[in-house]
């Protein structure tokens, strides 16, 4: 086995395993293999112009794989990536602000809208079925709503 190592741990080994890599990354975003691909590229580096053994190689390896997720981790934490869409999972957020008509009226503060096929229970002044009302704040699955001119 130790033969195998020998021959096989050079800098192409490494350089095509980083690439092999970061092609991973790009067919399966986020499983962060990407770091490992940048940590096996620098290592094909440091073995072209420094002879280092296979355990060497390995261990600094580790070292450059773990530098690196936690570099770029600590980076996301100082530059939050800011999404230009922040409800976009948030169905009910969505919903602000939006007009709809009551499906069943609202009686002691409670109601339901139906809203692209999905029943949701309204909270408001107590209003009849087919009132016009705007969504004003999300609880959950409940939408606080007030009524609105027609």
């Amino acid at each position: 086995m130790e033969a195998f190592f020998n021959e096989y741990m050079n800098h192409w080994t490494w350089l095509s395993l980083g690439v092999l890599f970061i092609i991973i990354e790009l067919v399966a975003p986020g499983a962060m293999v990407m770091w490992l691909g940048i940590a096996a590229i620098a290592m094909g580096l440091i073995v072209s112009i420094v002879p280092v053994s296979w355990e060497w190689q390995i261990f600094l390896f580790s070292l450059f794989s773990v530098g690196s997720v936690l570099f770029w981790r600590a980076r996301l934490r100082r530059h939050p990536q800011q999404s230009d869409n922040p409800a976009l999972n948030k169905k009910g957020n969505q919903l602000v602000g939006t007009h709809h008509r009551l499906s069943e009226a609202i009686v002691d503060g409670k109601g339901k809208i139906n809203i692209n096929d999905s029943l949701w229970i309204a909270s408001g002044p107590d209003l009849p079925k087919g009132a016009k009302v705007e969504v004003t704040e999300v609880d959950g699955n409940r939408l606080e709503v007030i009524e609105i001119e027609d």
